[in-house]
């Protein structure tokens, strides 16, 4: 039997015996706390408050859910941060800085589209492109391939010149603007945005 069916028949069970207050609050459990709670045939003897460590953890999961990493860390795990030269022109340098309307990143196939902004976080949500839709999306993979074939352009959150999205979109001819920091949450879906991959643009209307 797979190790997941196991898991799900477990937290079943354990709900069941009132151990849980849900069967999907096992997969909230470490490994020494399902070995210890088997061994000892409950909970609490094995010293183990389920209820408590499954609520602190999802309050944690909640918290940390939404928290977008940072693309570099440094040796000691600090998050690496660009620093400007004094005197540098830092319009477009990075999101944050410059016209709000105007986002940068890595400029990956040349071109200037402007089109509908279409925000989908897996290939699953494909069918949702409409022929000429810009999409925006954390990062591609193979999967995303076939849908090159119906968008105009391409906004990634993250990648380089050589990353999966930047390489089929220079084969497919498509403007393609890479690695722009909250691309996902600065964009809307829907609306109409012109995407500079020559220059590493992606301008936004009514923003």
């Amino acid at each position: 039997m797979p190790l997941c069916r196991i898991y799900r028949t477990l937290g079943e069970r354990w709900a069941a015996r009132g151990w849980l207050g849900q069967p999907e609050d096992f997969f909230f459990l470490v490994l020494p706390e399902i070995e210890s709670t088997l061994a000892a045939g409950d909970p609490a003897a094995a010293n183990l408050d389920l209820y408590r460590i499954v609520a602190e953890r999802r309050k944690a999961y909640r918290q940390w859910f939404d928290v977008v990493a940072p693309e570099v860390l440094r040796a000691d795990g600090t998050p690496l941060v660009a620093v400007y030269p004094v005197g540098a022109d830092l319009v477009g340098a990075d999101p944050r800085v410059g016209p709000e309307n105007v986002l940068s990143g890595v400029a990956a196939s040349a071109g200037t589209v402007r089109g509908t902004a279409r925000l989908l976080a897996n290939p699953r949500e494909a069918s949702r492109l409409q022929p000429g839709d810009i999409l925006i999306t954390r990062a591609t993979d193979p999967g995303w391939t076939p849908a090159f074939s119906l968008i105009s352009g391409l906004v990634l959150e993250v990648g380089g010149q050589l990353s999966h999205g930047a390489i089929v979109a220079r084969e497919y001819g498509l403007p393609a603007v890479v690695n722009v920091p909250g691309a996902t949450r600065r964009i809307r879906d829907g609306q109409t945005i012109t995407v500079d991959g020559t220059a590493g643009r992606v301008s936004l209307e009514g923003d």
